[in-house]
């Protein structure tokens, strides 16, 4: 079983949700497809770890709303404390900022204003979650056990790493509009 089919058994052990559901609270820790998510329901499913019954809406497509069987709820507490898989850094402007004596000091300067454009807007969403969070989920974000408190602590964690990404960009621009200098020696 792979990192995301824990996850997602996770979810489903803190209440039967649907597909879509699972989609929304993993939106802003990873990049997944619909097609994954449903896949691995599917294979969840399959082998006995959820179990489904379909919802009828109307106005709407009927829905799946899966529940965990004891088998999912024993192993996702026995996964729960394996040691993690090492993480995995799969972000092309790494690779980019790496090539960087491949452009002029003023493309460079550019591709770094353009990240901290892309990480402001990133931390604007996650300000906005943030905030629809606290407003729906008052009074459960003090309970360590709710799934609301776990998005909390993420979606802050998300926010700190971006503005020590903007930082960062800033600190390159910095160095790459300075003549001659000693890049042992500058300070971060």
């Amino acid at each position: 079983m792979n990192t995301l089919s824990y996850g997602i058994l996770g979810m489903i052990q803190t209440g039967p949700c649907s597909g879509y559901d699972i989609m929304n609270n993993l939106k802003p820790f990873r990049e997944v497809k619909h097609s994954q998510i449903y896949r691995l329901l599917s294979e969840l499913e399959n082998e006995a770890y959820v179990t489904s019954k379909l919802v009828e809406q109307s106005g709407r497509p009927n829905k799946k709303i899966y529940d965990i069987t004891e088998k999912g709820k024993k192993e996702i507490e026995e996964w729960f404390f394996k040691p993690n898989t090492p993480a995995t850094l799969r972000d092309e402007f790494v690779l980019k900022a790496y090539l960087i004596g491949l452009k002029n000091s003023e493309e460079a300067k550019e591709l770094f204003r353009k990240r901290i454009e892309h990480l402001r807007n990133k931390e604007r969403i996650c300000k906005e979650r943030l905030e629809v969070l606290q407003e729906s989920c008052e009074g459960v974000l003090t309970d360590f056990q709710s799934l609301a408190f776990g998005r909390y602590i993420l979606l802050r964690q998300v926010l700190h790493q971006t503005y020590g990404d903007i930082r960062w960009c800033e600190w390159v621009i910095d160095l790459l509009e300075k003549d001659n200098i000693n890049f042992l020696n500058y300070p971060f």
